[in-house]
């Protein structure tokens, strides 16, 4: 099993590296759902030898972003690349909430070679245009998308069934697609999710217990 803890300081990486954390999503402002972390953090996290996806976020609210936003991410990008870190994590929408087919491309076009994973923004596309959106994810080079299944707000017991929808999905299409269940997860119901949806990867800030 893969557990992946979202934090946003050197600090805490540490502990979770010294804990037996298999991967970290570097963040800052988690309180906003995570947003682009300062360069000197990820510069110094890389050096823990565990795998980092960072998130490429400039802002907290909506994810349907206007230029100079879109500007920023790729800058960030640009960084990252020349920084050597594997994988990075984003997400674009219209203004309607579905995927930013055009933009997404640009993006992830130039972040290759790094890895891509589709953050938590998937979960804000109209429901009966996931798995369309998935299947065009899973064909454009992203590796993983993190989902909750429903709004943050509901709890992972209400949102469980979707996501195992969204699991069948993910299993029929063509290209490999991992989906990464979070919001929610923590220690304390990790092996109880692992039995509902049969994933092999997990994602919270609660994932593991900290020394």
């Amino acid at each position: 099993m893969i557990r992946e803890i979202a934090l946003e300081s050197y600090s805490v990486a540490q502990r979770a590296v010294k804990a037996g954390v298999e991967r970290i999503e570097l963040n800052q402002r988690l309180d906003l759902g995570g947003l682009t972390p300062q360069r000197a953090t990820w510069q110094k996290i890389q050096k823990l030898k565990v795998p980092v996806v960072v998130m490429v976020r400039p802002r907290g609210g909506d994810f349907n972003y206007n230029n100079d936003e879109l500007n920023q991410m790729k800058a960030t990008l640009r960084q990252l690349k020349a920084d050597r870190i594997q994988s990075v994590t984003f997400g674009v929408l219209n203004a309607n909430q579905t995927l930013n087919k055009s933009v997404m491309k640009e993006l992830i076009e130039l972040a290759a070679p790094m890895e891509v994973v589709m953050h938590m923004a998937f979960d804000a596309i109209p429901q009966n245009d996931q798995v369309d959106s998935m299947q065009w994810l899973s064909q454009n080079h992203v590796h993983r998308i993190l989902m909750h299944g429903g709004a943050l707000s509901e709890p992972l017991s209400d949102t469980v069934s979707h996501l195992k929808a969204l699991v069948k999905a993910a299993k029929q299409l063509k290209e490999p697609m991992i989906i990464l269940p979070g919001g929610g997860v923590t220690t304390d119901n990790i092996k109880q999710l692992y039995q509902q949806l049969g994933v092999t990867q997990f994602h919270g800030s609660r994932i593991i217990k900290l020394d």
